[in-house]
Parts: C-alpha cells; sequence; structure tokens
C-alpha cells in the first residue's frame, strides 16, 4: 500500500463547506456557496496589471527609421539584383532562341531525311532512320539541357533575393536571424 501524505487544504475550503454530521462512519462535508461568497468578499484583493516593459515611443521611433533605412539600402540591392536578374534572363533567352532555331533546323532537317528515306532503297533506309533517332535524341537532350538552366537560374535568382529581404523583414519585425542575438 502506498503511504499517504496529508497535504493542507486551501483556506478557502474551511469557509466553504461546513460539517454535516456523520450518517456513517466517515465524516462528510457539504458545499455551501452562500460562506464560499462571503469568504470571497471578506478576503478579495483586487490587483490591478503589473507594467511591463514598454518601449517609450522615442525607441519605438529609431527601431521603426532604422528598419526603414536597411529597407531602403535593401531596395537599392534589389534593384541591383533585378538588373543582374534581367541581364542574366536576357542570356538565357537568347540562348532559347539559339536552340529554339537549332531545333527548327533538326526538325526541318529530320523532315527532309524523312522523305529522302521513302525514295531510297532499304538499306540506306536504315542509315537514315537511325540518323532521324540520333536527331531525335540531341532534341531531347537539348530541350532537356535548356529546362534545367532555366530551373538552375530560376533558384538561384530566388536564393540571392532571400538572402538579401530576410535580415530585413527581420529588422522590421524587430527580431534578428543572428544566433547569440537578443530582442
Amino acid at each position: 500500500m502506498v503511504n499517504k501524505v496529508a497535504r493542507p487544504k486551501p483556506t478557502w475550503l474551511k469557509y466553504a463547506y461546513e460539517a454535516v454530521p456523520p450518517s456513517d462512519s466517515s465524516l462528510q462535508h457539504a458545499y455551501d456557496p452562500v460562506k464560499a461568497r462571503e469568504y470571497y468578499l471578506r478576503t478579495r484583493e483586487l490587483k490591478g496589471r503589473e507594467p511591463g516593459v514598454q518601449e517609450t515611443a522615442a525607441e519605438f521611433a529609431s527601431k521603426a527609421t532604422a528598419a526603414a533605412s536597411s529597407l531602403k539600402k535593401s531596395n537599392t540591392a534589389d534593384k541591383a539584383i533585378t538588373t543582374k536578374r534581367d541581364k542574366r534572363l536576357k542570356v538565357v533567352r537568347e540562348r532559347n532562341e539559339a536552340l529554339k532555331k537549332k531545333l527548327d533546323g533538326l526538325n526541318s532537317r529530320l523532315a527532309t531525311i524523312g522523305k529522302e528515306a521513302k525514295k531510297k532503297p532499304k538499306g540506306e533506309r536504315a542509315r537514315l532512320e537511325g540518323q532521324i533517332k540520333d536527331a531525335q535524341a540531341r532534341i531531347v537532350k537539348a530541350r532537356e539541357n535548356l529546362a534545367r538552366k532555366m530551373e538552375r537560374e530560376k533558384r538561384k535568382a530566388a536564393a540571392k533575393r532571400k538572402k538579401k529581404v530576410s535580415p530585413a523583414r527581420a529588422t522590421i519585425a524587430g527580431t534578428s536571424n543572428r544566433k547569440g542575438s537578443s530582442k
């Protein structure tokens, strides 16, 4: 059996409960709401809010101006990033156009080879069909490479933007991303 430790009862219990004569061998208590209310009214002590650490208007304004200035700096950095991104996109688009032209050329060559293959005997037809398959494989590979390059460029631009913008957002929010710093 576990030893039960007698815990002290709260003080309000002695006023809220009144002993009822036992009908059996144990002692019974009944809750008396009137007595509980009387005890509450006698012992209540209203407590106001405790003042916390509050910023003064000057401190808040200085934080806001610091955040705004860092935003302006990040905006100029964002513009630089945007121009760099635009230049990279222009280069990528030019490459894309070149690959599309190359693709169109391969497709037209493929069509002419296909027409020639139908006119040629079976031996040459097999050779030309092999060239067609090679051309198709190069087209597919060129498309995949282009898609990978575009995706890589998008990820790089997004990562750079995130790297530049997150400190400014953290400053605005009043927090910092750096370890060891506190509010």
